[in-house]
């Protein structure tokens, strides 16, 4: 079982664990309310608060008079964005793997509707993490931005492992915490559902 906060979501039920499933909820959620909050600003600049005005062109959120630099600074943030997965697409690609691939040979102790939902956590998070590193990548105006802009995509996406570390040290208020992260650090997903990946 990945070691992350999705992985509450696995194991713990709304109904069975509240407390470990709305633990790795509320991570998904700030994961991705951050990440909207950095792609409206894009693609919506209007509702940008530095007083920017869009004119509704696609300059507006494609600038075209980038130094070459700066262009090169893109181009490169986005192959090592493909070619070395990041925390997004390690989520993206975590998400896709654990993927139930049959139900023929399913018990209910294998936990689907949670293994399902937390997997489609993980795709929805690791997408919108690479749509917005595209967005930022390109929209930048220079070098520093690029960089940054890709590092602030990767530390949001981060989020559900620091969360789960933090649980499995105990330093949050709840023990009960801590007890799921260790339960889910000795566990292995059902090979007879997920399948060998």
């Amino acid at each position: 079982v990945p070691e992350d906060s999705y992985s509450f979501v696995y194991l713990c039920g709304p109904f069975k664990d509240p407390i470990g499933f709305l633990f790795g909820i509320v991570v998904c959620c700030f994961q991705l309310g951050l990440l909207s909050t950095l792609l409206l600003t894009i693609v919506v600049p209007d509702l940008d608060t530095n007083g920017a005005i869009a004119d509704g062109s696609l300059s507006s959120i494609w600038p075209a008079d980038v130094e070459p630099m700066v262009r090169l600074a893109q181009v490169v943030a986005t192959v090592a964005h493909a070619l070395f997965a990041d925390e997004s697409m390690n989520d993206l690609l975590t998400g896709v793997q654990v993927i139930p691939t049959t139900m023929k040979y399913a018990q209910k102790s294998d936990r689907v509707r949670g293994l399902l939902l937390s997997a489609l956590l993980r795709v929805i998070q690791g997408l919108t993490a690479a749509i917005a590193t595209f967005f930022l990548v390109f929209t930048s105006t220079n070098a520093t931005d690029v960089i940054l802009n890709f590092a602030a995509v990767n530390i949001i996406s981060r989020l559900d492992d620091a969360a789960f570390i933090v649980a499995k040290r105990g330093y949050y208020p709840s023990k009960r915490l801590k007890q799921i992260a260790e339960k889910i650090s000795g566990r292995r997903l059902p090979a007879h559902i997920v399948g060998k990946k």
